[in-house]
């Protein structure tokens, strides 16, 4: 069987796009209430400089919600955990560092990555009949390939891809749809850019496998 994880155990850099997580509850007051929270967008100084009361009140709404849906999804869903027919041990969106896949070779992947299949409406209902209220998806993982248009690559789902739809912008209309908040997962890891290998991450990761401690997370 291919192994095929969907956990986060890595450190990334979630950024939640608060402009497409309004509340379309129809009660104006707790709409506006939460449109004022949800819709700001912080500056990078001002992320750096946040205190950790103007943290707690931004995530309010995350605690708040308690039950979500957190989608890892990529050209890494072609290998699906294997690579020159052997499996690969670890999680499947790690395999290009895993597997030491070289860039060009695991280009390949992501001109396959063709979802025609993919109804953005049909995961959201599924979130809503199950009682979610959020959900968070991997815009861009680590293997550096962008599931929107992007306007500062080509390596992406309209530009690089076979499928040539913007996979986020119809899944931000199914969650406003459905009021469903969404949120975008990105690392500012990126194999496939020369300029952010993140090794120092990479090590730390390695050095903490390798050392595990007793105490609880």
């Amino acid at each position: 069987m291919r192994n095929v994880s969907y956990q986060c155990t890595i450190l990334v850099v979630i950024l939640l796009i608060f402009g497409q997580c309004q509340s379309n509850s129809g009660q104006e007051e707790e709409s506006k209430e939460t449109s004022s929270i949800l819709s700001t967008t912080l500056s990078e100084e001002e992320i750096l400089n946040e205190s950790e009361e103007d943290f707690d009140e931004r995530m309010e709404w995350w605690r708040d919600a308690k039950f979500g849906m957190f989608i890892h999804w990529g050209p890494y869903a072609i290998p699906a955990g294997e690579y020159q027919g052997e499996e690969v041990e670890g999680l499947s969106e790690w395999i290009m560092n895993t597997a030491h896949i070289p860039v060009e070779e695991y280009e390949k992947f992501s001109a396959q990555f063709n979802p025609t299949q993919y109804e953005a409406d049909k995961w959201v209902g599924i979130a809503k009949n199950a009682g979610m209220k959020y959900i968070v998806i991997t815009s861009k993982h680590h293997d550096g390939f962008a599931l929107w248009d992007s306007d500062v690559s080509e390596y992406d789902v309209m530009d690089y891809a076979p499928i040539q739809r913007d996979l986020l912008a119809e899944l931000k209309a199914a969650c406003e749809k459905h009021d469903i908040k969404l949120c975008f997962y990105y690392s500012i890891t990126d194999w496939h850019h020369p300029d952010a290998q993140a090794p120092i991450i990479l090590t730390t990761i390695r050095m903490k496998k390798k050392t595990p401690t007793s105490s609880s997370m």
